[in-house]
């Protein structure tokens, strides 16, 4: 990302990353948390990203760290 020189670059750039991440995940799903640690951003600022791509949000807990964390899903992949 430091070689990308505007912000509107970096922010596409980080939309495609997570999309293309997500798209190639086993069940079209992630926790934002592995995002963020990647990243090195807290995923409170990831949320516009989250948003813009027009992902579902659920809450959740992170399995290893028992902390709030976010599971993204693809439109559609949500499992009931």
């Amino acid at each position: 990302m430091k070689f990308v020189k505007t912000k509107e670059r970096q922010k596409i750039l980080i939309c495609h990353i997570i999309a293309i991440s997500l798209h190639l995940s086993s069940f079209k799903r992630l926790r934002a948390s592995i995002f963020a640690r990647t990243l090195k951003k807290e995923i409170g600022e990831l949320k516009n990203y989250f948003k813009e791509i027009g992902l579902t949000l659920e809450s959740c807990k992170n399995e290893k760290t028992g902390e709030p964390d976010i599971m993204l899903y693809l439109s559609g992949a949500k499992k009931d």
